[in-house]
């Protein structure tokens, strides 16, 4: 009988046992003379994940009591980690929504054994490439290992497997590398808001080893709506107060989060592209047409009263999460690159939205040059707050809407407020409670029940509403909205 069990997480190991489990990498002594002297990545073997304990000493990030001054590191990281959702990802998987999901994918009966080893395996890895990296990719025979114990999102699922920089980064030396030069030995830097916002897109939004598509979505994981400022909110802070991250502009991370979760959304279209290209178009966990790709009310709303009549849509506007405000944005910010980029994605967004089946080897070249042009974008995009909070006002004004849209201009709206913890204006709670999915029983994944878009002709009281409230709200936020939105500048 196939059954997986919860495995305790084991948290901490002396720094001696650690030190005689890891080898001194090769590049210890480039680190420690000089930066240019760093080895190319070819002569290092590929970094390797080794688990919390490897930080958890009391010397290092498993200290008991934080460092409240100047310096840069609290020392107990791994303790305030423990209080972070993100050590709790791989304890999800065994939750009774997991348990539901892998019943409705087909995998596994409602006593919880495995009746597709095979496909469970394949939905098994992917799940591990977001709720706990450090496993990704090993055999489930290893599960009983005390050294590969799931515990969840730890120090190296943000910064990096740590095989090879876990004897370096301690090192004076260590400071003078680039973010590149790190980036050689497994290290990811997270001090830039960019780099940070990428990092997390790769799990939120999803990257080469994390697919989260629709058949995962409509057997209940939840949809993945990215946003930067929301999400950094929700994390209890194991940095140093004096560090950047509490001194960053809220609506100049707020621009990142976008940039960066658009970033990773075009790669993993031209990913699922190339995939369907590569191995067929069929149906299955990497099929083509992907459904996520689009609007969830694309399909999923009312029958009766849309458009004047009755029936199914039969247009499929390409049109992800993330890329909800990203088109206004980059007319908001004219330039030649700017320019650019919009040329690419219309190009891409009429082909997309021409056809539920548009063939895949048109899409593939139409995403990756849709890529690069956001990359030269953002290069040559440096507006300040104060711009990019009169384009959000500017956007709230504009009385076009739909659930995304809206959702996406609340989380822009609170942005500020969020970092600064002032009460909000009350109208920006009212949108908020409109836009509020329900979550009681099995009406958990439907669409918020008072919210009624521009689509809904059938209801225009609702609809009004909604727009007089961010009329309101920009009234209202004339006046602290720039303030707060310069606060750590």
């Amino acid at each position: 009988m196939n059954r997986f069990r919860l495995i305790p997480i084991a948290v901490a190991v002396t720094w001696l046992a650690v030190s005689i489990l890891i080898p001194e990498s090769p590049a210890d002594e480039a680190v420690s003379q000089h930066a240019s002297k760093v080895p190319s990545p070819e002569s290092l073997p590929p970094p390797t994940y080794l688990g919390m304990q490897s930080c958890a000493a009391s010397a290092c990030h498993g200290n008991l009591h934080p460092n409240t001054g100047p310096g840069e590191m609290r020392f107990d990281e791994v303790y305030v980690w423990m209080n972070d959702p993100h050590g709790r990802a791989y304890q999800t998987l065994f939750n009774e929504r997991s348990r539901k999901m892998f019943q409705y994918l087909g995998v596994q009966d409602a006593d919880g054994n495995v009746t597709n080893p095979p496909l469970f395996q394949s939905y098994w890895q992917q799940c591990l490439g977001c709720h706990d990296p450090s496993l990704y990719g090993r055999d489930p025979s290893q599960a009983g290992n005390p050294l590969v114990r799931g515990e969840g999102v730890g120090c190296e699922g943000c910064h990096g497997p740590a095989s090879q920089w876990v004897a370096l980064h301690y090192r004076a030396g260590w400071k003078n590398l680039s973010a590149e030069q790190k980036a050689q030995f497994g290290f990811r830097v997270t001090s830039s808001m960019q780099e940070r916002g990428f990092s997390c897109a790769s799990c939120h939004v999803g990257d080469a080893d994390r697919n989260v598509n629709h058949d995962l979505i409509a057997a209940g994981h939840p949809a993945l709506k990215f946003e930067l400022t929301w999400y950094e909110r929700r994390l209890p802070p194991h940095w140093n107060p004096e560090r950047r991250i509490d001194r960053e502009s809220p609506m100049e991370k707020w621009l990142a989060g976008q940039l960066s979760g658009a970033d990773q959304a075009f790669r993993q279209l031209q990913r699922r592209a190339e995939t369907a290209e590569r191995e067929g178009h069929h149906p299955g966990f990497n099929g083509w047409p992907e459904l996520a790709e689009y609007s969830c009310f694309t399909c999923h709303h009312e029958l009766v009263g849309q458009r004047g009549g009755t029936g199914p849509r039969t247009i499929f506007p390409y049109g992800p999460w993330d890329l909800t405000l990203l088109p206004e944005l980059a007319r908001s910010f004219p330039s030649p690159e700017s320019e650019a980029f919009l040329k690419a994605y219309d190009e891409l967004f009429q082909v997309m939205s021409s056809s539920i089946g548009v063939s895949p080897e048109k899409i593939s070249p139409l995403a990756r040059n849709v890529v690069d042009k956001l990359a030269v974008w953002e290069k040559a995009l440096h507006p300040t707050s104060t711009e990019i909070a009169a384009v959000v006002k500017k956007l709230a004004n504009d009385p076009k809407s739909t659930w995304e849209r809206d959702a996406q201009l609340f989380l822009a709206l609170a942005a500020p407020y969020r970092k600064t913890g002032k009460l909000p204006p009350e109208e920006l709670a009212r949108l908020r409670d409109l836009i509020t999915f329900p979550s009681a029983g099995e009406r958990q994944f439907d669409s918020p029940r008072n919210y009624l878009g521009s689509y809904e002709h059938n209801a225009p009281e609702s609809y009004e509403e909604q727009s007089k409230l961010l009329r309101d709200l920009i009234e209202k936020l004339t006046a602290d909205f720039n303030a707060l939105s310069e606060a750590g500048q």
